[in-house]
C-alpha cells in the first residue's frame, strides 16, 4: 500500500510528494517537525504534519499519539480528527490481517 494515499489528499501531503520525493527527506522534515515541537510544544500544526509524516514511514502508533495531542490543542481541527480515525482503521486492518 502507499502510504501517501492513505488520507484524502490534504494539501500538505501534496506538498510533501512534491519536496520530499524519498524516505530520507521525510525522516529529515520529522526531525525537524520534532525540533519544531521540542521548542513549541503547542505548535499543533507541527504536531499534525508529523503525525502524517510517521503514518507514511509506518509508524501509526506515535502517529496516534500525535493526532490525539492536536485534537487536544486544537479540538476545531477536524482534519486531525479525520485522519486519526483512518489510522486507527489502519490499524485494527492490520491487526485483523496479521491473525
Amino acid at each position: 500500500m502507499n502510504r501517501l494515499n492513505l488520507f484524502p489528499k490534504p494539501a500538505f501531503i501534496e506538498r510533501m510528494k512534491l519536496l520530499l520525493p524519498n524516505e530520507k527527506d521525510f525522516q529529515n522534515a520529522a526531525k525537524s517537525y520534532q525540533k519544531a515541537i521540542e521548542n513549541e510544544p503547542r505548535f499543533w500544526e507541527a504536531r499534525f504534519n508529523l503525525a502524517n509524516i510517521l503514518t507514511n514511514l509506518g509508524d501509526p502508533s506515535q502517529a496516534v499519539e500525535l493526532y490525539k495531542s492536536v485534537i487536544m490543542l486544537n479540538p476545531g481541527f477536524t482534519k486531525a480528527q479525520d485522519n486519526l480515525n483512518l489510522v486507527l482503521e489502519e490499524i485494527e486492518q492490520s491487526n485483523i490481517r496479521k491473525k
